[in-house]
């Protein structure tokens, strides 16, 4: 049986990750949850039943962190860290770790670990989740069908009635606000250029604009793409033109740099009675056998948040000294193998 930490488990992530581990893990995993709030994290172990224990950490106090990771086998990290101190704690301890944070500037940190991971033979996952996360797994799997490939277009369309925490909102709003670049060099603004992909099981045309991921940067260089793009947008015209003027105007850059983005949840409105379906779509153009072809892969989602949840909790059962060092989820393993753990009818995975 893994033990199974997840630090930030009483934010909504976290407690969406702290479900999917005990769904897809079942009698595999004893759960540990990890909490500064000491009731608060008490009451929420009490709410996942027999299988959960609580365990007080604060990121601030190391020795915390030390005691709670001290007889674990896996550490998830479901909050966003400025530095990354779990990580060097757990390869120092020899626990292996998953993260969520979406950005390079955190990821670049925790690779400088990467030797010493695999000297100690554990696993350091970083950029866990769907978009980043589950987009590169399927990257990996629509490249591999073809001889040369020519163009990647990776793509999420978002629903304006998502269930995001507050950390999730500023992060997504900070990467439309980045520019996008090529080979680090400034080629336009951020979701300004616009394209039509097909999106859910009808390939619906819908438009999406450009923006700077990060996730490209590391897709590209360790699969070998020279030409690939990322995309996003809402299900609502009316929402991507609000964000475009904002970020014309330069105040999204002065809500995601804001001290207090707690402000933002009077402006998101979630109606638990609309569902908030999400659509990943990868289209590559490339050769096959000589001829040029194109093809999209579409996947379709209920909750973009809860996806997240997924991937993170059947990546526990992919760690292991096998894949020691600091990696992503797509050097762990295949997206057909974690949908496989995840084993969910209402998510959906179709070829065009």
């Amino acid at each position: 049986m893994k033990k199974v930490l997840i630090i930030g488990s009483s934010g909504i992530l976290g407690k969406l990750v702290c479900a999917e581990v005990l769904s897809i893990m079942k009698s595999e995993a004893q759960l540990i949850v990890a909490d500064y709030h000491i009731e608060r994290g008490k009451q929420l172990a009490q709410s996942l039943g027999n299988q959960t224990d609580f365990c007080y950490v604060d990121l601030t106090n190391r020795a915390s962190i030390e005691t709670a990771i001290h007889y674990v086998d896996v550490v998830i990290v479901a909050l966003k860290q400025e530095e990354p101190t779990v990580q060097k704690l757990c390869i120092e301890k020899q626990v292996h770790c998953i993260d969520v944070n979406p950005f390079s500037s955190f990821s670049k940190q925790v690779e400088l670990f990467h030797n010493q991971a695999l000297e100690k033979e554990v696993s350091s996952v970083i950029m866990s989740g769907f978009y980043p996360g589950l987009s590169a797994l399927l990257v990996k799997k629509a490249v591999e069908h073809f001889d040369e490939v020519i163009n990647v277009d990776v793509a999420l369309l978002q629903n304006t009635n998502a269930k995001a925490g507050i950390t999730g909102m500023v992060d997504m709003l900070r990467i439309i606000s980045k520019p996008v670049t090529k080979d680090g060099q400034l080629t336009y603004p951020g979701f300004t250029k616009h394209k039509k992909l097909p999106f859910g099981r009808q390939q619906t045309l819908k438009t999406v604009r450009e923006i700077h991921h990060d996730e490209k940067e590391y897709v590209a260089r360790k699969l070998g793409v020279t030409s690939m793009h990322y995309w996003t947008g809402w299900n609502s015209n009316r929402f991507n033109h609000i964000l475009s003027v904002l970020k014309n105007t330069g105040l999204l850059k002065l809500i995601v740099t804001m001290e207090n983005p707690k402000r933002l949840t009077r402006f998101v409105n979630h109606n638990e009675s609309k569902g908030e379906e999400a659509f990943l779509t990868v289209e590559v153009t490339g050769r096959i056998l000589g001829e040029q072809k194109k093809k999209a892969w579409v996947l379709s989602t209920p909750s973009d948040y809860q996806l997240t949840a997924m991937v993170t909790a059947a990546l526990v059962k992919a760690v292991g000294s096998h894949h020691a060092g600091v990696v992503f989820p797509f050097e762990l393993t295949d997206v057909d193998m974690v949908l496989t753990l995840i084993d969910s009818p209402k998510i959906s995975l179709l070829e065009w």
